[in-house]
């Protein structure tokens, strides 16, 4: 396979607001997989979930069903190997894919650039997506067709639950999901019995007779986000474990803490200060709360001493902010950091697969420098 030949930090800086949602929607779901590499076909799935995409918007001109292409993509990734620990890193043909796309244009990248590569270097997608999308047109430009792309915009998002084929299982991460709602499902094919009212109640909520909501979700384009179906349940679970002393901290810090455990160094009333690995060295990352910001502030002190005078601070700063496309270097506490934000939700909810690939980020920064 082709060498690498551009730094994968310059290409990701450069995804557009769509491309790096879905790429988070990628690393995630890898790591709940357990699967060692995140792949062309992680992202490609990824940007299936989101309606107003140049991929959505171009599958629907050629009538390429998505749910069918949805389920070539769930067949395959589910047959990966799901034993990895710790976080999956980019595949070389991942890597490779992000950098074709970064050839098609000197601006953001867009999903049309990322299935434009797929289609021109069909063996990156081990799941031969070029053959599945062949209806699409191979001009890059052609494919650009999103008017929300356009914008810069995110769009709607669908359920993220994979749906599954009719004629396979569903997916474990379904199941959970769908857990409270499978009896009524299960019951519905009984037909003429007279369901008693719990079970009249809860069809109400089922998009059609004879249809598991699941595959309805995947099928139709709701104009509200997965976090509002999805998202509600688990942060009123979450809620009630979040201490309510403290009105700076998301309301997930519990999961938070779980997630980092094995790196804490210390916690105050203001967030967390974690351990962090910056090549052979060890230094500190700092999550400063701001749930009425509805932001976490990441910041990584640099290894080494800052210069000398305020000078030789203020070059090196810009040197390095003209270096790194995202986050910021600054002066922290006496000594260099390099400082990020993940934004919460409505709900105070911190994105955990969004904070881990930002600490990510930052340690890679501080080992950049």
């Amino acid at each position: 396979m082709r060498a690498i030949t551009t730094d994968i930090k310059v290409l990701v800086g450069r995804l557009g607001p769509l491309v790096s949602k879905a790429l988070e929607g990628a690393i995630r779901r890898a790591m709940e997989a357990r699967n060692a590499e995140v792949t062309p076909d992680h992202l490609l799935r990824a940007l299936l979930d989101f309606a107003d995409s140049d991929l959505s918007v171009s599958m629907a001109d050629a009538r390429i069903e998505r749910k069918d292409v949805v389920s070539r993509l769930d067949w395959h990734l589910g047959r990966l190997p799901g034993n990895a620990e710790g976080k999956p890193r980019l595949s070389h043909a991942m890597c490779l894919l992000l950098e074709d796309a970064g050839t098609l244009t000197k601006d953001r990248l867009r999903s049309g650039h990322i299935v434009a590569s797929v289609l021109g270097s069909p063996g990156l997608s081990a799941s031969d997506m070029a053959k599945t999308l062949s209806a699409l047109p191979r001009i890059p430009l052609h494919l650009l067709s999103s008017k929300v792309e356009d914008k810069g915009e995110v769009g709607r998002i669908l359920p993220p639950t994979p749906a599954a084929p009719t004629t396979n299982a569903a997916p474990a991460a379904k199941v959970e999901l769908a857990a409270k709602a499978e009896p009524a499902v299960k019951a519905e094919p009984s037909g003429d019995a007279p369901k008693p009212a719990s079970a009249a109640a809860s069809e109400v909520a089922k998009p059609a007779a004879g249809a598991t909501a699941p595959v309805s979700q995947e099928n139709e384009e709701p104009k509200t986000g997965v976090s509002v179906k999805i998202g509600a349940p688990q942060s009123a679970a979450v809620e009630s474990e979040a201490p309510r002393g403290n009105t700076k901290q998301p309301i997930n810090a519990d999961a938070i803490r779980a997630m980092v455990v094995d790196r804490f160094v210390s916690e105050d009333d203001g967030g967390l200060t974690i351990r962090a690995e910056v090549g052979t060295k060890t230094t500190t990352l700092r999550l400063d709360w701001d749930r009425p910001g509805r932001v976490i502030v990441l910041k990584i002190a640099l290894v080494g001493e800052r210069p000398t005078d305020d000078v030789r601070t203020a070059v090196a700063l810009s040197t390095l902010n003209n270096a790194i496309p995202h986050g910021t270097f600054v002066v922290d506490g006496g000594h260099l950091a390099f400082r990020s934000h993940v934004f919460l939700d409505s709900e105070g909810m911190a994105p955990l697969e969004t904070l881990a690939f930002a600490i990510r980020i930052c340690e890679e920064a501080a080992e950049a420098v």
